[in-house]
């Protein structure tokens, strides 16, 4: 590594202060302090206007140690006051400058010395950057808007998203699938008259970094839309109808990375009949990642675990899909498949043992089945696929040659989607599909309104079923294609498990 100049060593002042540097990192920076007097100015300024021994202290503190603080504090203010010491009591209290409740919160989401508060301001609209947390999983930038003139709330456009700007080799794009903004979200809390929300970027690669961040398009949202279901719209997503405000909100931001704690975990379950280990939880200031793997099903089929949940002693931690663009594939070996969940951050208040909820199991079971195509034949033509009833109708072959398939159902119906393979008479070299009918069920096995589904939880415990395709398929030039064959590759399979897998760290 090497010498760092005046300007890295000021980017990494308060990461050094908090004892967080890498070994050789520290050796480095103490051997330019040294020699370099306008650092040593530098740094010893820094430690006594940042108020390092209280910030460090409060760190390490909890939620429920200020509730005992409250506590006693409220308990020698009521005795003050029963012995006539009012006016003392009142003098005391207001020079205790005791944490609110909402600082203590920001300590425990945020951690100390995560904090930006820088405002850039085009015409009456205010946008600030509050918060900046970094790890080796990802970049989590924290917004404020807020609209001084008409008090509209106003959020990211997700079809505009940010631009972000930054010397080469900055972030680990490689990490994360070569994107470098990876998600928006809304935030968890929205105060009166703002709103807050999340950008996620890729992790920097080294212990800090430096990036510009542009603002260029704002959009309206409701606030009963933020209410009804704060479910995050992924990057790219939908958003809201409302006019885009154009503007420009540039930002210089400093990040210096966080240290991850991996607890290496080896607990085996089984789950509605397949094999799971967890291998290892990691736990990070922008999340709690799970490793786990799952042995394959027979014949090359596969499993979908949704894990929803890590239930801890403290708090329930819930799942976090869309911020994290995967550091790891899901990848095989000769006997495991490994895969990894995330959810919310437990990297203040670590939990010492936790329940993992599963919400959904998906089997994409493997088979072999074929049923013949004779077009000249009175249509509909009916087969029976696992106890259902499947019909192909509406066959066509002047021009483009095309084909209806129909499902029944019922509440036993054993399947969810099925995998068909359409054999011609010659070989088509393109298939489209077009799904024209369909059904959503509950655990119960009841229809259930599409317009009545509200958040990606309720999505979770539903199950869809196709009833009508239509298959358009198209030849080599001038040829016409002629069905012949259906053949029945794999179906899905839902279930929803109540086990959960409990382990220590």
């Amino acid at each position: 590594m090497e010498d760092i100049d005046c300007e890295q060593s000021r980017r990494v002042v308060k990461k050094y202060k908090q004892g967080k540097l890498a070994k050789k990192k520290r050796e480095k920076l103490e051997a330019h302090v040294s020699q370099c007097p306008d650092c040593r100015q530098y740094f010893q300024e820094y430690r006594l206007n940042s108020g390092k021994g209280i910030k460090e202290w409060l760190a390490k503190t909890t939620p429920r140690f200020w509730g005992m603080v409250m506590i006693g504090c409220l308990c020698l203010a009521a005795a003050a006051f029963a012995f006539g010491g009012v006016d003392k009591v009142a003098g005391w209290w207001k020079s205790m400058r005791m944490p609110t409740e909402d600082s203590v919160a920001e300590i425990e989401q945020y951690g100390i010395g995560n904090e930006v508060h820088v405002s850039q301001r085009d015409e009456d609209v205010e946008v600030t950057i509050t918060h900046v947390i970094a790890d080796d999983l990802q970049t989590f930038v924290y917004y404020e808007v807020e609209d001084h003139a008409e008090n509209r709330l106003l959020r990211l456009d997700y079809s505009q998203p940010p631009r972000v700007n930054s010397e080469k080799g900055v972030f680990d794009i490689g990490r994360s699938h070569g994107q470098l903004v990876n998600g928006l979200k809304d935030g968890d809390q929205q105060p009166e008259g703002k709103y807050r929300g999340r950008i996620t970027l890729a992790p920097i690669k080294e212990d800090s970094a430096v990036f510009d961040l542009q603002i260029n398009m704002l959009r309206e949202v409701s606030a009963e839309d933020l209410a009804d279901s704060n479910d995050p719209y992924p990057y790219g997503g939908p958003h809201s109808a409302e006019p885009a405000l154009d503007g420009e909100w540039e930002f210089t931001i400093e990040a210096d990375k966080e240290e991850i704690i991996e607890k290496p975990v080896d607990v085996e379950a089984d789950i509605e009949g397949n094999r799971i280990v967890i291998d290892q939880v990691r736990i990070a200031p922008t999340g709690t990642l799970v490793d786990y793997k799952y042995e394959p099903g027979p014949d090359g089929s596969d499993r979908f675990f949704y894990f929803d949940r890590l239930i801890g002693e403290e708090k329930t931690y819930q799942r976090e899909d869309l911020g994290l663009v995967y550091a790891e594939e899901q990848h095989r070996d000769s006997q495991w498949v490994h895969s990894q969940a995330m959810f919310d951050s437990m990297y203040r208040a670590p939990e010492e043992s936790l329940q993992l909820g599963v919400a959904r199991l998906e089997e994409y079971i493997t088979t072999d089945e074929s049923f013949p195509i004779d077009p000249d034949k009175e249509e509909p033509q009916s087969f029976s696929f696992k106890g259902t009833e499947i019909s192909i109708t509406d066959i066509n072959i002047d021009g483009e040659t095309s084909l209806t398939i129909k499902e029944g159902w019922d509440k036993d119906r054993e399947f969810e989607r099925v995998q068909y393979d359409i054999r011609t008479e010659p070989e088509s070299v393109s298939v489209s599909q077009e799904e024209k009918d369909g059904i959503l069920v509950d655990e119960e096995g009841n229809k259930f309104d599409p317009n009545q589904v509200q958040t990606w939880d309720e999505m979770e415990k539903l199950r869809y079923f196709p009833l009508e395709n239509t298959y358009t398929l198209s030849g080599n030039g001038s040829k016409e294609v002629k069905p012949i064959e259906l053949r029945i590759s794999s179906y899905q399979k839902t279930y929803f498990p109540a086990e959960t897998i409990s382990f220590d760290l």
